[in-house]
């Protein structure tokens, strides 16, 4: 995944700004600020289709976010301002949407293992590898 930092003059509502991007396109932008940061998310046709398909599972806020963004050429610049955590795991669920995760939470074997950011502790990875395997 390419990292994209910009510093900008602080005067510009754009400055200090990181960009993830992958295959040529950006999965999310983070703009920092003083005490918060806005992360901003573009879903295209197909993706405001796959998050309509799933918008129960989003909370109302992130609803209300997506029902009031207006649609430009095909895509919706979803814009949050995050001051704590309360908009992370409907983050989280819309990279899943943009892009599915490249690896396979669970290796083929322990020798393919290498590294795994799945947030399972060494002892779960062990067992579940074993359980798989038998």
């Amino acid at each position: 995944m390419d990292e994209l930092w910009a510093e900008g003059n602080p005067s510009h509502k754009h400055y200090n700004t990181l960009r993830f991007r992958r295959g040529g396109k950006t999965l999310i932008t983070f703009g920092l600020r003083d005490g918060y940061f806005i992360a901003c998310i573009v879903l295209g046709k197909e993706e405001q289709q796959k998050f309509d398909a799933t918008r129960e599972k989003f909370s109302q806020a992130t609803c209300k976010i997506y029902d009031e963004t207006q649609v430009y050429h095909d895509s919706k610049w979803l814009r949050f301002d995050v001051y704590d955590d309360n908009f992370v795991n409907d983050i989280i669920a819309l990279l899943h949407i943009k892009r599915k995760p490249n690896r396979k939470l669970l290796p083929d074997s322990i020798e393919k293992c290498g590294r795994l950011d799945i947030g399972l502790s060494h002892e779960d990875i062990t067992s579940r590898l074993v359980s798989h395997t038998t």
